[in-house]
């Protein structure tokens, strides 16, 4: 071969790169040929294909109060109930009576039957130019113990709307709230600097913090909503509540918004741990005897030392690394002493909080906090009470949330290809056997491109494990063409509102089964109290069937312990998993999540120009990542129905927004609309009768007919960017 011959090949590729590199460079999408995403009108919406209200079961409160029974909710009357929906935060929660109206609809239109109430109480500096609204009415209020009467009027009134659509509440009381100094602080000069948003740390010690917090709880739950005729606490609408948001004392020291940083809340800290200590030991003479080291290593009580004057210090700080939790310079004993110190006082905060609660008349399960750490010694304290409530992102922003120049998430890879298992596996990670487990925090985030894989995936797998998820969130405010949102708002996003329909379809109407077998780490006593302590976790099992951690202090039945699951799980050389029901399969390798059951079937992910072939449909996919969506809408199985919908989801982002080159940082902010990356390709649904296919807007409106292939058995649907849609209607 010549040299100039050899060199073709080079020069082709060169010209090919350079092509390349005039659509997609440097980590910009060409969206030349993406299509604007306009808000769905709710008036055309209504009784569309894209319409889930009929999934709901209204009003709110039908079947009587929630109740607990094992790892499953009840409601009075028997009905099991089963919660998908998403979260209202900041001003949300405060529309104009005629906004409240055409909310509600909205989030009832997604299939949403549970809104989680949250930020209630945000105010600056936690808050930013798009969210302002609060219970006080303004981002800095002289106090926060009274309440703005409007806001709380478009609160209750919400509180109405929401219950007549037949969609609970799951009420986040505390959240953001920052104590100001009217608020009367006994010490505000040292200390008011020190409480964190959201009381973070000392409001789970600090008696006067507790206090207000009782006081907020009482003025909130039990003045009557004059629209509903009851007290929120008496109210079988409100379906959950938790005490506290996103909190752990177990995660002292992990950044100064949950440290104890001034004199007055370290001195406050450090009395209570030497009269625990006191009550633990009784003599000083008792606890220089336990504390003295046995190994030889650290120190135990030093000489000066004394419970009873309250001198003994408290140093404990957590760790990302567990084994760094015990602080060297002191003995195994003490360590342990100061982690089972935070870890009764924290249990002493919620069993106060709970019986409180209990005594204002509130009648609905109740959980502790779902701060998103693993420690065993926190899962267990939450498990004690009502319910688990978990928190998981993929890919949550830093800094700035917002969706402007300078944002950043980490990963900006596709969570279907995700070793961690993405949202899925940090879940199933932090389930404790033996009771309901909520998510009240999920989201796959912008600007991630891949984000659109979330909502079936969480569907999916919500319905295998029997979770309860919350997408965070619907809404920070009510502008429906805002010049700005942030990292979280789903109903913005089409990305996820393209599939968010199908996704509330499958779940509602268990079209995944849940998984009869599971595996449960076991978790022992002596264990549990070791702050160095890591359970072995291994979530690929929640892939295959349940999958959490289970304590030997837990009563009822034993945890399933199904070794096979483990075993197959264990293999290092496997990537692709197929749950027990046969009915979900994910190829980690390639990056692909099969769905097939007989009422949905569907692809998320990289097909690799590869046909899909699942029981009744062919999903062939051109778009290098991708969502397809196959849903009997009536009820029957794909093959019967006489209406399908076919859903699909890309990339999508703002008019002329760029990115860095991996796309994890948004380096120039863009403007609406979104646009929207059309999904190209075919799809071939087994069929003995003809339907009609027809393009359908964001609305649900039909706005053309397509023209369909048919074979003896099948209809061929093409999907073509000339379509000019996301969404497809089979109708016979």
């Amino acid at each position: 071969m010549s040299e100039s011959a050899s060199r073709l090949p080079c020069v082709a590729t060169l010209l090919c790169l350079l092509m390349l590199w005039g659509s997609e460079s440097a980590g910009q999408a060409d969206t030349s040929s993406w299509l604007p995403y306009e808000m769905p009108d709710l008036k055309q919406l209504k009784g569309t294909a894209l319409d889930m209200s009929f999934l709901l079961d209204a009003p709110a409160g039908r079947h009587g109060f929630l109740a607990v029974r094992g790892d499953k909710f009840f409601f009075e009357d028997g009905a099991e109930a089963r919660f998908w929906g998403g979260n209202l935060f900041g001003e949300a929660n405060f529309p104009s009576h005629k906004q409240a109206e055409a909310l509600t609809e909205r989030i009832a239109m997604t299939g949403a039957n549970i809104i989680r109430m949250h930020h209630l109480d945000v105010v600056a500096p936690w808050t930013d130019f798009i969210v302002r609204k609060n219970l006080w009415g303004t981002q800095s209020p002289a106090s926060t113990r009274a309440f703005d009467r409007e806001m709380l009027d478009r609160f209750d009134y919400l509180v109405h709307c929401l219950k007549k659509r037949g969609i609970y509440i799951f009420l986040s009381h505390l959240s953001s709230r920052k104590i100001m100094p009217t608020d009367g602080l006994p010490d505000p000069a040292d200390s008011l600097d020190d409480i964190y948003a959201g009381l973070k740390i000392e409001g789970e010690f600090d008696e006067f913090l507790i206090q207000l917090q009782q006081e907020h709880l009482k003025n909130l739950l039990t003045h009557k909503n004059p629209y509903t005729k009851l007290p929120l606490a008496g109210d079988p609408v409100l379906a959950l509540t938790e005490i506290i948001n996103e909190d752990s004392l177990l995660y002292l020291g992990m950044g100064a918004g949950f440290s104890a940083n001034s004199d007055y809340y370290k001195r406050m800290l450090q009395d209570e741990f030497n009269e625990w200590l006191v009550a633990q030991y009784e003599t000083r003479e008792a606890l220089a005897k336990a504390w003295q080291p046995k190994d030889g290593t650290g120190h135990g009580l030093e000489p000066q030392e004394d419970p009873a004057k309250k001198n003994v210090a408290f140093s404990y700080h957590c760790s990302g690394d567990p084994a760094a939790r015990r602080n060297p310079a002191w003995s195994r004993r003490r360590n342990l002493d100061m982690y089972a110190f935070l870890y009764d006082t924290q249990g002493r905060y919620y069993d106060r909080m709970y019986k409180y609660l209990r005594e204002i008349g509130v009648r609905c399960p109740i959980a502790g906090s779902n701060h998103w750490i693993s420690d065993v010694a926190d899962l267990h304290l939450n498990a004690r009470l009502d319910y688990l409530d978990r928190h998981e992102y993929y890919a949550h922003p830093h800094g700035n949330y917002n969706y402007v120049q300078g944002q950043s998430i980490s990963p900006a890879t596709p969570m279907v290809k995700a070793d961690s298992l993405g949202t899925i596996g940090g879940l199933a990670a932090r389930r404790v056997y033996g009771l309901p487990y909520t998510v009240s925090e999920w989201h796959n985030c912008l600007p991630n491109p891949y984000r659109a894989e979330g909502p079936v995936f969480m569907a999916a797998y919500a319905c295998l494990q029997d979770w309860h998820p919350m997408q965070y969130a619907y809404l920070a405010f009510i502008d429906y063409e805002p010049k700005i949102i942030n990292s979280f708002m789903v109903f913005f996003d089409p990305a996820h509102m393209n599939v968010l329909p199908a996704s509330a379809l499958m779940f509602h109407r268990r079209d995944i089964e849940e998984a009869p077998t599971g595996y449960f780490e076991r978790v022992s006593t002596g264990d549990l109290m070791d702050p160095a302590f890591s359970p072995r976790r291994n979530a690929r099992i929640a892939l295959l069937g349940k999958y959490g951690l289970a304590f030997d202090t837990a009563e009822g039945e034993p945890a399933p312990a199904n070794t096979d699951l483990l075993e197959q799980a264990s293999d290092a050389t496997r990537r692709a998993y197929q749950s027990v029901t046969g009915q979900i399969h994910w190829d980690l390798r390639q990056g692909l999540l099969k769905i097939d059951s007989p009422r949905t079937q569907a692809v998320v992910g990289f097909t690799e120009n590869q046909p899909i072939v699942l029981t009744d449909t062919i999903i062939a996919v051109e778009n290098d990542f991708a969502v397809v969506v196959v849903s009997a809408l009536d009820g029957e199985s794909i093959q019967q129905a006489k209406r399908l919908l076919v859903s699909t989801s890309a990339r999508a982002q703002w008019t002329g927004m760029e990115f860095d080159e991996r796309r994890g940082v948004i380096t120039k902010s863009g403007t609406p609309p979104f646009l929207m990356e059309p999904v190209t390709g075919k799809v071939t649904i087994r069929r003995d009768s003809p339907m009609r296919v027809y393009r359908l807007s964001s609305s649900g409106k039909r706005i053309g007919q397509v023209p369909a292939q048919r074979t003896d058995q099948a209809i061929i649907v093409d999907l073509q960017a000339s379509n000019r849609c996301m969404h497809y209607e089979l109708a016979q």
